[in-house]
């Protein structure tokens, strides 16, 4: 239905344009959303009560935040309805607040349908920052609703139909035509010049370019993003104004004419939301219950776009900054994973091999995929390269870690440097590692070869990094994280008695390794690494404490053979890609008992303990997913981890990502257990597991 006519005359608040509810009417909406789900965030005044009065309408289960939850369920009245309604606290200025908000929905549903996002503030006088650090109004208006979108977008995208695919509309404003988005350096107005409307300008193109960006990033997987200015309404939002700019509101005639009550302003919102003429199609900013028309800023209030207003560059930029800022948040994800770690020695034997023939690491199952050949199992991967291809494919849609298609010489520079780092780097300095350190046979020639390619390595390394920050653009990809593990172990593969420094002649390669290891993600990372090698009594060499080479540790093997033959020992470890210790589950692991009885061993020796291309020092086994289950259920109130999925990644040898559906079928799992995360930057030697 069209409300343009209406719309072009207008005589001010209460005229006859259309109301929210009457926009819940004219789609004949009434009663036909039960059994969905909507999120609306600023439900305490205004708009967000109309828009709340008018959802109702529709049937749908509202989950309706707010800061100060009594204010909100005063203003909210009979409106309110128990049954259906439930008042979630959340702060906008607060990202933990957020996140403690969305943990608190995905506990009580695992599927969302409409996401509004209403709550803001405008015009705060003064420069202010948020706890976490950030400019008031882009927190409130932008980050906020940017972080609950990301919290929440697997119910979304598990709630989306054929019949009514999911939609995030964003309360964004005219106001947006004042200022676009300020550089990536000066968000927050780090540089100074702050001014109350530039601010509320930035962070409601920000609404706008996010709900584009949404539209362009999922709009294929039946998630849609809007935007809308709702129109001048006399509401709470203007308290910070001055009396001078109240006053100058007042006596122009065009805002005066324009203005409507609170019940018309959420017209738009309603019908971004459920208006029929929206269904399966996003990305465009609306106004008055219409696509909102070109024209230019004048001065004035109005309803139309300016040139910034669809910037597609802008829009990948202020997405890829964002997440940036909320990437804390991020790591904590409700995306399981399970890492079922196996002793050195089963490398080469079932249940691992029936994963990956080479008896290798690293190797990943990710049942969010499933296997070509066999649709009831999970896609699997046990090549480094190919594994870093996938998951930045199947996982990193923002291009957070690489380019997107149409940057065609980047996208073949980071190919090509990843070929390298496969054909070059982990060969050479995986038969320097062995040579070096891990043969019980000192060849000096084999020694001196492999040390000397692991020196022009980096003297290759060195030429591409001179003058540059990161290998490829103006951002850490995933080919510096391919580079980096290896290069972390230097000082094993080319051992010195004195403090001789290995990175001396590479003094851009020395830049780029502390640049990189001064990631908070990859220290994390350190830490959970050298835990986990404690834990299972390895050095700094990959070998159990005390031994020195390959030669020494088959005789450990041999003895423990002769010890206890037919004892299996099966761990089942949570953290993640640690050197010598990778975990691969799943359901195919039925399948993998089924030609590898856990209880059996070959009597031959292993083989190959070295990984040429990862340089992992250390093996991994796949664990009986029935045995993991049945120590799950007997523990689970214990031992059960919050397990987190980054979606940063790209790492050799270390990912964790799971079945969002079925964790979220487990809320209990997520109260007063410890975090475990995966980032983008984990690279540790070893590899993790995409677990159920």
């Amino acid at each position: 239905m069209s409300y343009s006519a209406v719309h072009a005359t207008p005589k001010g608040p209460g005229d006859a344009r259309p109301t929210a509810l009457q926009i819940v009417q004219d789609s004949n909406m009434q009663d036909q959303l039960k059994g969905k789900v909507a999120v609306v965030t600023g439900v305490s005044s205004g708009l967000g009560v109309e828009t709340v009065r008018a959802l109702a309408a529709t049937g749908a289960t509202l989950y309706l935040t707010a800061r100060d939850l009594t204010k909100a369920r005063t203003a909210l009245g009979d409106i309110f309805q128990p049954e259906t309604m439930e008042l979630v606290q959340m702060d906008q200025a607060s990202l933990a607040s957020v996140r403690l908000a969305a943990k608190l929905i995905l506990s009580k549903t695992n599927k969302v349908n409409i996401l509004i996002g209403n709550a803001g503030v405008m015009a705060v006088p003064d420069l202010q920052l948020t706890e976490d650090g950030y400019e008031m109004q882009f927190a409130t208006n932008h980050l906020a609703h940017f972080l609950l979108f990301n919290l929440l977008k697997p119910a979304l995208l598990a709630g989306s139909t054929p019949e009514f695919h999911s939609r995030v509309v964003l309360v964004s404003s005219s106001g947006h035509r004042v200022h676009g988005i300020n550089e990536a350096d000066n968000y927050h107005f780090q540089k100074g010049g702050y001014d109350p409307l530039v601010a509320y300008g930035q962070s409601k193109t920000a609404n706008i370019y996010t709900a584009s960006e949404i539209e362009r990033l999922y709009g294929g997987q039946g998630l849609h993003g809007l935007s809308l200015h709702p129109g001048i309404i006399a509401t709470g939002l203007g308290r910070y104004l001055s009396e001078e700019q109240i006053q100058a509101l007042l006596t122009d005639e065009t805002v005066g004419r324009v203005a409507k009550s609170t019940e018309q302003g959420a017209a738009t919102t309603l019908w971004a939301a459920v208006g029929r003429e929206w269904e399966g199609k996003g990305g465009k900013y609306l106004a008055d219950c219409a696509e909102a028309e070109d024209g230019e800023y004048d001065g004035h209030v109005g309803r139309s776009i300016v040139s910034y207003t669809y910037w597609p560059e802008g829009e990948e930029r202020l997405w890829r900054d964002s997440l940036e800022m909320v990437i804390v948040i991020l790591e904590e994800l409700n995306i399981p994973y399970k890492i079922n770690s196996f002793g050195f020695e089963d490398v080469k034997r079932p249940p691992f091999i029936n994963i990956n023939p080479n008896g290798r690491v690293p190797a990943i199952q990710d049942p969010n995929t499933p296997s070509p050949t066999n649709p009831n199992h999970p896609f699997t991967l046990w090549e480094s390269g190919a594994i870093i291809q996938y998951l930045i494919d199947r996982y990193d849609p923002t291009h957070k870690l690489s380019f997107p298609p149409t940057n065609i010489p980047e996208k073949h520079l980071l190919n090509q440097y990843l070929q390298f780092q496969m054909s070059g780097q982990g060969p050479y300095y995986g038969q320097c590692g062995w040579f070096s350190t891990l043969s019980p046979e000192k060849l000096p020639t084999a020694i001196t070869r492999y040390q000397t390619e692991v020196h022009r390595i980096l003297s290759v390394l060195n030429t591409i990094l001179t003058g540059k920050t990161w290998l490829v653009g103006e951002k850490c990809t995933y080919v510096d994280l391919a580079f980096l593990p290896w290069n972390c172990q230097l000082g094993m593969l080319i051992p010195s008695d004195d403090d001789h420094d290995i990175l001396g002649p590479y003094p851009w390669v020395k830049a780029w390794q502390e640049r990189m290891e001064g990631r908070e993600s990859w220290k994390r990372a350190m830490v959970l690494r050298e835990k986990l090698m404690r834990e299972q009594g390895l050095g700094v060499n990959g070998m159990p404490e005390g031994v020195r080479d390959i030669g020494e540790y088959e005789e450990v093997i041999r003895r423990k053979k002769e010890e206890d033959m037919m004892k299996k020992e099966e761990r089942v470890d949570e953290e993640e890609g640690v050197l010598g210790c990778v975990g691969i589950g799943g359901q195919s692991m039925r399948g993998a008992q089924e030609q590898g009885k856990p209880g059996e061993r070959e009597d031959k020796e292993d083989e190959e303990r070295w990984d040429e291309q990862t340089g992992v020092m250390g093996c991994v086994g796949v664990g009986s997913i029935g045995k993991y289950q049945e120590k799950e259920a007997g523990q689970e109130e214990k031992e059960e981890e919050d397990d987190r999925w980054d979606e940063d990644m790209g790492v050799p040898g270390c990912i964790g990502v799971g079945n969002p559906g079925v964790y979220q079928t487990k809320p209990s799992r997520q109260e007063g257990k410890k975090d475990e995360r995966w980032d983008e930057e984990t690279g540790v030697l070893g590899c993790s597991k995409i677990g159920v």
